[in-house]
């Protein structure tokens, strides 16, 4: 790529050639060779007509487009994703992160990590009846948000995505400070694929859960209800303060 200056200075030597060749090439230039008449390819210096030179398009002076920039983010080690997989699935993990959400209203590292917004997602046990809280990564999409049923890369079905194929239309998501009715589906085929690949973009550890998984995670949209009070607002500004 030129320098600006050495760029100008290419720019002003065509410009300058182009005058040099339109003025012809004498004092009494013309078709004929007459002094003061113009002729149709000369152009004398006493009554001459001067010709603009043409500039080939790829001979103009143009700027370099600029750069493309792609975003790249930042991949763990695959080790480091099964880890804090396993962790997620803790006792200790599954009783106190809701717990502690509920207590700072989901700021700080509870309701944000690793680049992932967290949610709660409480569903009926299929079994008990009684309420059941989870902390889940939350992905926005147009009426709610996207959640990846992975358990962390066990190999098993998670416990929240058994109850609620009991019952899809009783489960409440909780964002920061606020709770909103959803109603939950299954998503397949291109949907399927494209939800996948952006939550694996923010949180590539999908990938390695989906590599070992002896079953095909499911992605379930969690979708407002159309009675709820909150249906025009973003999902991702839900709870925002």
């Amino acid at each position: 790529m030129l320098a600006p200056s050495e760029h100008g200075r290419q720019c002003r030597t065509m410009l300058a050639h182009g005058a040099s060749g339109a003025s012809g090439s004498g004092g009494t230039g013309g078709a004929s060779g007459t002094s003061g008449t113009s002729g149709a390819s000369g152009s004398g210096g006493t009554g001459g007509r001067m010709v603009r030179r043409v500039v080939p398009r790829a001979a103009r002076c143009q700027r370099s487009s600029p750069p493309e920039y792609s975003l790249r983010v930042r991949r763990l080690p695959d080790f480091a994703y099964r880890l804090i997989g396993r962790f997620s699935v803790t006792r200790l993990d599954r009783i106190l992160h809701p717990l502690l959400y509920r207590w700072s209203g989901g700021r700080g590292l509870l309701g944000r990590v690793l680049g992932c917004e967290t949610i709660l997602v409480t569903t009926r046990g299929r079994r008990s009846g009684h309420p059941r809280t989870v902390a889940l990564f939350g992905f926005p999409i147009d009426r709610g948000w996207a959640v990846i049923a992975s358990r962390g890369g066990s190999g098993e079905i998670p416990a929240w995505y058994r109850n609620i194929e009991a019952d899809r239309g009783d489960v409440t998501v909780q964002v920061r400070a606020q709770s909103v009715e959803v109603v939950a589906r299954d998503t397949d085929g291109e949907e399927y694929e494209r939800l996948f690949a952006m939550a694996a973009r923010t949180y590539p550890g999908y990938r390695v859960y989906r590599a070992r998984a002896p079953y095909r995670i499911p992605v379930v949209a969690l979708e407002r209800a159309a009675t709820d009070a909150t249906l025009d607002a973003d999902p991702a500004s839900l709870g925002a303060a």
